[in-house]
């Protein structure tokens, strides 16, 4: 091949690279545009939210009460997996009737006991952490009802997983044999699913926020799909007591939306 046609054809190469090129530049441009436009066309909503949340825990209060049984002294319960403040945060969008979004969630609980006097003081403990992540539907209803634009309510359903560490801890101390004095610590991390529906009402402040109190019901599987325990304690099998994190929660939030 001459030098004029691997020239030329260098040439012709280079010109059809350089339209590919601008088809791909013009198609993601095209994606950014439409991407802009249904951000600017469909509301988005983020919601900081917190309340109370009842944990039926029923695994572990059975484990709380062999704990106490083997301590052999009359123990006194302070807490066993009262009622506690749970904190979230979620992003939803509007599509056409519905909003889908994200949902992330702090749970907490736990179970104490003791007993103390002038020869020393014995406790025991367990703490629950949890941290939630998942997807939701929501949907309004009522609204041939209630014809204020104050007032909105809806219906959801979330699901999603749900990661939880637990911390056993039994505790003795005694002032006059400091040489019997010890320290039992169990961990465990399990990983589990749940789902939650829930109702709410939200009461419109201005155009962009609102005031919204929600009643949901999450029902988390009951034992854990994986888990990782160390320093075994003592006598008890930590592994067959998943945490129950099922249970009502009544939460309050505010909401501010952004978009048409």
């Amino acid at each position: 091949m001459s030098l004029i046609k691997r020239i030329v054809v260098i040439f012709l190469l280079c010109l059809c690279f350089f339209a590919q090129a601008q088809d791909l530049n013009t198609y993601r441009n095209t994606l950014i545009d439409n991407w802009r436009n249904e951000l600017a066309d469909n509301r988005s909503y983020i919601t900081i939210y917190s309340g109370i949340g009842t944990f039926s825990m029923a695994h572990l209060r059975t484990l709380f009460a062999e704990i106490n049984t083997s301590t052999n002294l009359p123990v006194q319960v302070l807490n066993n997996f009262s009622p506690n403040l749970t904190f979230g945060l979620n992003f939803t969008k509007q599509y056409d009737k519905v909003r889908f979004g994200y949902d992330i969630q702090w749970l907490y609980s736990g179970a104490r006991s003791g007993i103390s006097d002038y020869s020393g003081q014995i406790r025991n403990d367990i703490s629950c952490s949890g941290l939630k992540i998942g997807v939701l539907i929501e949907k309004d209803f009522l609204n041939h009802v209630f014809k204020s634009s104050k007032f909105r309510f809806s219906y959801s359903i979330e699901a999603g997983g749900l990661g939880s560490e637990i911390e056993v801890t039994k505790y003795a101390l005694f002032y006059d044999y400091p040489s019997e004095n010890r320290q039992s610590i169990t961990h465990l991390l399990q990983q589990t699913i749940y789902i939650q529906p829930a109702v709410k009402a939200s009461f419109q402040l201005a155009k962009h926020s609102s005031v919204d109190c929600k009643i949901a019901y999450m029902m988390a599987a009951g034992e854990s799909l994986n888990s990782f325990s160390y320093n075994q304690y003592d006598t008890f099998d930590i592994d067959k007591y998943a945490p129950g994190w099922s249970g009502l929660r009544l939460l309050i939030g505010y909401t501010y939306s952004f978009g048409k």
